[in-house]
């Protein structure tokens, strides 16, 4: 999934940039926008989660804190 904008809240916070590519969360690979926003809906609350992107060619790990 292609990060075209980083609005305020847990992706920004995490160091989310656009032009990332998303290739995983929580250690669950990402395979399409709806599929993304599932894996995010069903993140447990107060949790830090990887998230693995690709920025520049080269792979990127993130921690995204769920909110509560």
């Amino acid at each position: 999934v292609l990060v075209r904008d980083v609005q305020e809240g847990p992706g920004r916070e995490a160091g989310l940039m656009r032009g990332d590519v998303i290739l995983s969360v929580d250690n669950q690979e990402v395979t399409g926008v709806d599929q993304f926003r599932s894996l995010v809906k069903d993140l447990e609350p107060g949790k830090a989660v990887p998230v693995l992107v690709q920025r520049r060619g080269a792979p990127v790990f993130l921690a995204l804190r769920v909110p509560e």
